[in-house]
């Protein structure tokens, strides 16, 4: 396999242990892979190959990422956080990315206004995710479930729980960490919408996934209680050091 085919791979290792070894101060091209195993699991290989270009490591800890546009050729750039990288959350994957123009290679007869029903404030890739999965819906069921994602959460959701509403998609996405959320519904498989987003909403990173691997019987409430608003990676490694500490005591010490 070629070096450079799983270098988001390696960035989202990376940020996950806050150091930044890896050589990222000059611009680094992606390469195809002969396999998604490498890649982080809210990415796709073949839109990785598709949409990024660069990534460039800024002084101010950020990344420029270099976009292959998919309508017209060209590029475009965005300014992306580590965290961004390591959730894949790069190249419209964003609220506020390419949703109308995506959506409507798809959908091709749909209207200006529909598209902007479908999009407006809500995660452009989750759009685009959720409308090649459930074909029939609406521009209005698209956005519900869409709309305030923080990453691509309604889309991947989905796909696990293939039977919820776009109501049911809304209720566990809206504010809540998308790899948290997906990851939390692998794992507790029977908990319901409003469950996930208590355990993941505010947080900053998968910290109510990762932490619920590691407390396997605390509550959605419990995870929320030590997530919401802290930094996850300190969360989760305080938790495998202090295993007896409480959420409050997790909470404490990792609040940003």
């Amino acid at each position: 396999m070629p070096p450079h085919a799983s270098v988001l791979r390696h960035v989202a290792m990376l940020v996950h242990k806050k150091t930044f070894a890896f050589a990222l101060s000059a611009v680094v091209p992606l390469v195809a892979c002969s396999s998604t195993a490498e890649l982080p699991a809210a990415m796709d290989e073949s839109a990785l190959v598709a949409d990024v270009k660069t990534i460039t490591k800024r002084p101010d800890g950020k990344f420029d990422v270099v976009c292959n546009a998919r309508a017209g050729g060209g590029t475009y750039e965005e300014v992306v956080t580590p965290s961004d990288l390591a959730a894949g959350r790069v190249c419209s994957a964003s609220t506020g990315g390419n949703c109308g123009g995506a959506l409507a290679r798809f959908h091709t007869d749909w209207s200006p206004t529909q598209l902007q029903w479908a999009c407006a404030g809500a995660d452009a890739t989750c759009v685009d995710d959720l409308a090649h999965f459930h074909t029939d819906w609406s521009p209005t069921q698209l956005n519900s479930a869409c709309k305030d994602n923080n990453g691509n959460c309604g889309g991947a959701l989905a796909r696990f729980h293939t039977d919820w509403s776009p109501t049911q998609l809304q209720w566990a996405c809206a504010g809540a960490d998308a790899t948290c959320v997906d990851d939390l519904a692998h794992f507790h498989t029977d908990w319901s919408p409003t469950q996930l987003n208590s355990a993941c909403k505010d947080n900053n990173g998968n910290c109510g996934g990762a932490l619920a691997r590691f407390h396997t019987d605390w509550s959605p409430t419990q995870l929320q209680w030590a997530c919401e608003g802290a930094d996850a990676s300190c969360v989760v490694d305080l938790a495998h050091f202090h295993t007896d500490w409480s959420p409050t005591q997790l909470h404490s010490a990792c609040e940003r």
